[in-house]
């Protein structure tokens, strides 16, 4: 998916003389909504790397070379880091580039300078105070607080469309609703735009069980399938669940922030890691057995890799 905003031209902007800055987004779907992972600003393209919600922490450009961060915060209220001066540093590294503006903020977010809010789909929200500046058009079906951000865990949950928490990491799985709630004077989409529906099955509780299995697929047929009405549907769930606690993994093993690198602890996580894409593997192997449509899940599984190394 791709998404595109304009801005106007600022002090560093490499656009051509008299045009200002632009900025195509490169989002990969996956199971909590649109995650970014590329941008082009300005005829250059850069790597976003982003956090266990899918916000925005890092760009780099085609040397590797830091050109934006974001540190994180409370509720956001810290202003990024551009260029040659990262964090607790004053003087230009070999490991810093040159300044890019970059606007992306929290799932759904970007921000205006020159109001200093973010546009958040539906309202505004103010990283200052950690709230929305306008009631939530939902009413209380949103929370007790009409102007509060994701109920006060910004950490553990987002809000994509200024509405109400969309997902939230409850222990290690992070949960996600598709929230299609009418608005007055707004037209609402059925779902979401990276909602991508239920299984190629439906009513299917005859569905046999496969008889050339692996044993893994085995194990992934009585998790989700065994008496099921909807296998397809719930293997196409865990799946994304799946590839994006592994996508988390994968992230922490290339940032390293505990110095991991070299150590057994760096040993234990790329075993762990094996092993949930094994397990990815073996469910859509067996939704493929079952004649479910796996191709997006597929896509996203070769996302996923085991690090040979930290990006730093």
């Amino acid at each position: 998916m791709l998404g595109q905003y304009v801005n106007q031209r600022s002090a560093n902007s490499a656009a051509p003389a008299g045009q200002n800055d632009s900025t195509e987004i490169i989002y990969l779907p996956t199971a909590s909504g649109p995650m970014p992972i590329a941008a082009e600003i300005n005829g250059r393209l850069y790597a976003i790397h982003t956090d266990h919600l899918s916000t925005p922490r890092r760009l780099t450009n085609q040397q590797g070379q830091v050109a934006w961060q974001w540190l994180i915060s409370g509720f956001g209220e810290v202003r990024p880091n551009t260029g040659n001066r990262g964090y607790g540093q004053t003087v230009s590294g070999p490991s810093y580039a040159q300044a890019v503006k970059f606007d992306l903020r929290y799932p759904g977010q970007v921000f205006d300078e020159e109001t200093g809010l973010s546009y958040n789909l539906h309202r505004y929200y103010d990283a200052a105070t950690g709230r929305y500046i306008q009631a939530d058009p939902i009413g209380l079906e949103g929370g007790w607080n009409r102007f509060g951000y994701v109920g006060g865990d910004p950490l553990g949950a987002s809000d994509p469309m200024g509405l109400m928490p969309q997902c939230r990491w409850l222990g290690l799985v992070m949960h996600c609703s598709n929230v299609n709630h009418p608005i007055p004077g707004y037209e609402n989409p059925s779902n979401p735009p990276w909602s991508w529906g239920n299984g190629g099955i439906t009513e299917n509780m005859g569905v046999p069980r496969p008889s050339d299995m692996t044993r893994l697929e085995e194990r992934q047929w009585d998790r989700h399938c065994n008496g099921n009405p909807d296998p397809c549907g719930s293997l196409k769930n865990a799946v994304r669940i799946a590839i994006g606690m592994a996508m988390t993994k994968k992230k922490n093993m290339e940032l390293d922030p505990s110095g991991l690198f070299g150590t057994i602890g760096w040993g234990t996580h790329a075993t762990d890691l094996a092993g949930r894409i094994g397990n990815i593997n073996a469910m859509i192997g067996l939704g493929e057995k079952l004649s479910c449509d796996m191709s997006q899940e597929k896509i996203l599984a070769q996302t996923i890799y085991i690090p040979n190394r930290p990006f730093k």
